[in-house]
């Protein structure tokens, strides 16, 4: 109830923690940037979590996601062909990761000359820039990079209007309503993290879920009419969030 429903607690910290309390709290980057980052839907509640879940799933169509179920075959395809002939391979930076990374930037409209900095971009994004192996300002340098990089996208795409997400986000309007520019940039990062994390998690805990469990793995293997199943069970056994849901 506490942190699904409950009506006391909420998903904005701003609608609950007094001023004072909001200053003391570090930031991960700048003001600026984290409206940028993290002003996303997930983070709003009520009506202006409704009115961004509402504009977003006019671009956000069955129809787009089923239109991509073949080219992500082809995507995971071609990097299981790339280690299929290695005596070890390194699941997460071989498979893992590439994978959601590639199928975003190609949901989004990311030009294929730029998909390398994106993934870069993209990485800093989703590792924690408290993390003792990075420092804050190549961090934040990297934020600024692709917070000035996605200004440029949107200009472009207002400009030669394509059939990507970016330009139906533009394009999405609801009772006169649009999505300003600190919405788009929350909104491309909320899909980059969500999208990323809980693909990498689930392959990778699945993947050791299966080693582990030997017996499991030779029943899949013997009966792939098994695999949607499977998923399914890989999903509830070690879910690829722990730390999704907070409320203040």
């Amino acid at each position: 109830a506490v942190l699904l429903d409950h009506k006391r607690f909420v998903k904005n910290r701003g609608n609950v923690l007094a001023p004072d309390d909001l200053e003391v709290r570090p930031s991960r980057s700048t003001p600026e940037l984290d409206k940028f980052i993290y002003g996303h839907m997930l983070n709003e509640d009520s009506d202006i979590h409704q009115r961004l879940r509402g504009l977003v799933v006019k671009a956000f169509t069955p129809r787009m996601v089923e239109g991509l179920q073949e080219r992500i075959q082809t995507i995971a395809d071609e990097l299981l062909a790339c280690v299929q002939d290695q005596r070890e391979t390194e699941l997460l930076e071989a498979y893992a990761f590439p994978l959601p990374i590639i199928v975003i930037a190609e949901l989004l409209g990311i030009p294929s000359d730029d998909r390398n900095h994106f993934r870069q971009w993209s990485d800093a994004l989703i590792r924690p820039p408290h993390d003792p192996n990075r420092d804050r300002n190549t961090y934040l340098q990297l934020m600024q990079e692709y917070a000035d990089y996605l200004r440029h996208i949107f200009i472009e795409k207002r400009k030669h209007l394509q059939n990507d997400l970016i330009t139906g986000l533009l394009q999405v309007e609801e009772a006169g309503e649009k999505l300003n520019e600190e919405e788009l940039f929350s909104m491309v990062s909320l899909l980059i993290v969500a999208g990323h994390e809980t693909t990498v998690n689930l392959i990778s805990n699945g993947t050791l879920a299966l080693l582990q469990h030997p017996d499991q793995l030779e029943k899949l293997k013997n009966g792939p009419s098994l695999t949607p199943s499977g998923i399914e069970e890989m999903l509830r056994y070690d879910g690829p969030l722990e730390r999704a849901t907070m409320r203040w």
